[in-house]
C-alpha cells in the first residue's frame, strides 16, 4: 500500500470515529435529561465510535475492491471494542480494589 493510501486511509478511519464517537453521545445526553453519563454509556460511546470507523473501512475497502483490507478492518473493530471492554473492567476492579482497602481502614 502506497504511503498516500495509508495516510487517507488512517485520516478515513480517524475521521469515521470521531463522527461515531460524537453522535453516539450527543444521543446519551440527549436521553439522560441532565444527569451525569455513566461509565456505561461513555463505554458505549467509544465502542460506537470504533464500530462506525470499522465500518467505513470495510465499506472503502470493498468499494475497492480489497478484501484483505475489510477483513483487517473488521478484526481492528472487533478488537478495539474488546479492548475498550477490557480497560473498563480493570478499571472497575481497581475501583473496588480502593473502595475495599479504605473501608478496611475506616
Amino acid at each position: 500500500m502506497k504511503k498516500k493510501d495509508r495516510k487517507r486511509q488512517a485520516r478515513l478511519a480517524r475521521t469515521a470515529f470521531i463522527r461515531g464517537m460524537v453522535a453516539t453521545g450527543i444521543l446519551a445526553v440527549a436521553e439522560s435529561s441532565g444527569r451525569p453519563l455513566s461509565r456505561k454509556v461513555v463505554r458505549r460511546v467509544l465502542k460506537s465510535g470504533i464500530a462506525v470507523a470499522g465500518g467505513t473501512v470495510v465499506a472503502d475497502a470493498l468499494e475497492r475492491d480489497d478484501p484483505v483490507k475489510a477483513m483487517l478492518a473488521i478484526a481492528g473493530g472487533i478488537i478495539g471494542a474488546v479492548t475498550v471492554d477490557s480497560l473498563f473492567a480493570m478499571a472497575d476492579q481497581e475501583q473496588e480494589r480502593e473502595k475495599d482497602g479504605k473501608e478496611e481502614i475506616g
